[in-house]
């Protein structure tokens, strides 16, 4: 059985955390690498950003993917290791919220 079987989605769970990211050379992988399993995770990218910001899953992202909006972008995966961030500014920044 799952440990989150019967898991409320409508109220905050004991456990998680945040994650920043800064993108080196424009490219980025959540937790930079090093696999944080996670049941889901909000991702926002910084508004000091110059330039947008793109998100994969299972491979590295370019200017084609997914653009993150200003706001948070609801993101489910087991892993923020597969996700994987593109942005034309060297040093943007991308926050994650996750639940565990």
């Amino acid at each position: 059985m799952s440990k989150f079987k019967n898991t409320r989605l409508d109220i905050v769970p004991e456990t998680g955390g945040t994650v920043k990211i800064t993108l080196s050379e424009g490219l980025g992988q959540g937790n930079d690498g090093t696999s944080l399993p996670c049941k889901s995770c909000l991702v926002k990218p910084a508004s000091a950003n110059t330039s947008d910001v793109f998100v994969n899953i299972g491979a590295e992202a370019d200017g084609n993917d997914f653009p993150l909006d200003a706001g948070a972008t609801p993101i489910p995966t087991d892993d923020i290791n597969n996700l994987y961030f593109y942005s034309t500014d060297a040093d943007a920044i991308v926050y994650i919220l996750y639940r565990t």
